[in-house]
């Protein structure tokens, strides 16, 4: 196993910037987002970061390991982890449609146009 560090309160802060910067540059500012920095464990312990998001209410947490492997530090910027948890973010609904016994292809279709739309502004 690698060796960990504690990560900077620096890092985190940028990891904050970076979510908030991506959420505005998305057109995500009608989720409710809360960031923390915490030691994660279980499944996670190794993770860089994980999110938990209800695309029905539009909250989400996205925690940053307080943790991070040496290895981790030379590969994936804190920058980099909340990019890919924001796209995490942008799945989530489409996600909640794929496992409710609810939803139909409308569902589907818009939601896919919904993220369709996202994606033409930014590529």
């Amino acid at each position: 196993m690698a060796k960990r560090r504690k990560r900077k309160k620096s890092e985190y802060n940028r990891f904050r910037a970076e979510i908030k910067n991506q959420c505005d540059r998305l057109g995500l500012r009608d989720w409710d987002i809360l960031t923390a920095c915490a030691e994660l464990d279980g499944d996670d312990k190794d993770a860089a970061a994980i999110i938990s998001a209800d695309a029905a209410k539009r909250v989400a947490t996205i925690t940053l390991n307080m943790y991070s492997s040496f290895a981790e530090k030379e590969a994936i910027s804190v920058e980099d982890v909340a990019r890919h948890e924001i796209a995490h973010l942008l799945l989530t609904p489409l996600w909640m449609i794929a496992n409710s016994r609810w939803a139909d292809s409308k569902h589907w279709n818009v939601e896919e146009e919904r993220l369709a739309t996202i994606l033409e502004k930014v590529l």
